[in-house]
This record gives structure tokens, C-alpha cells and sequence, in this order.
């Protein structure tokens, strides 16, 4: 399944495209994006970081992020890369069924 979320920033500064949107950590329920971007958040943080908890294990994501103030919503930056939310350090799996006998 795949689903596409916007994430509204709320800005102090004009609006408009906040630039590349890129997924810098995740986990199974668990996504952070970061987005380069010259703009101010309302509380005066010049971060560009925003974590979402509400992700569900195994669904396929995109992101995008629009800038909203007073003046109202900006454009939305460029979609991210597809997503799917999984576990980030998984040991690894050999499927064993799929090796071939090898002799040397």
C-alpha cells in the first residue's frame, strides 16, 4: 500500500518551496526528514528537521512538505524517494532454498 503525506510547517518568514526533502532516519513506526531550506519555523529554530511517529511497519511511503503562515500555504516541496517502513538494523537472513551446491 502506498500513501502520500504532506507535513505543513508553520513559518514566520515568506513561504514557498522549502527545497530537497530527504529522509535522514527511520525505523518501523518511526520516519525523520530533513529539507534544505533557508526559512525560519514560527518558533524561531532554524531547524529543518521533523520526525512523524504515525507510520505503519511494512507500507510503502511519500513525503512532501508545505510551508504555511499568515499569509497562507506555500507550495509544497518535490515528493521524497518511495519509503517503506521497515526495521533499520535487521540481522541479516540467508534464504538457504535458493544456494547451490558448489564444490571446489
Amino acid at each position: 500500500m502506498l500513501l502520500f503525506i504532506i507535513i505543513l510547517v508553520f513559518l514566520s518568514d515568506t513561504r514557498g518551496p522549502l527545497g530537497l526533502l530527504e529522509v535522514i532516519d527511520y525505523d518501523e513506526n518511526m520516519v525523520e526528514l530533513k529539507w534544505d531550506a533557508s526559512w525560519r519555523i514560527s518558533n524561531n529554530s532554524p531547524t529543518c528537521v521533523k520526525e512523524l511517529f504515525l507510520i505503519t511497519e511494512g507500507h510503502q511511503y511519500e513525503f512532501r512538505v508545505r510551508a504555511v503562515n499568515k499569509a497562507g500555504p506555500g507550495e509544497a516541496s518535490e515528493t521524497t524517494l518511495l519509503h517503506l517502513a521497515m526495521l533499520k538494523n535487521l540481522a541479516p537472513h540467508i534464504d538457504r532454498n535458493t544456494l547451490s551446491k558448489i564444490k571446489v
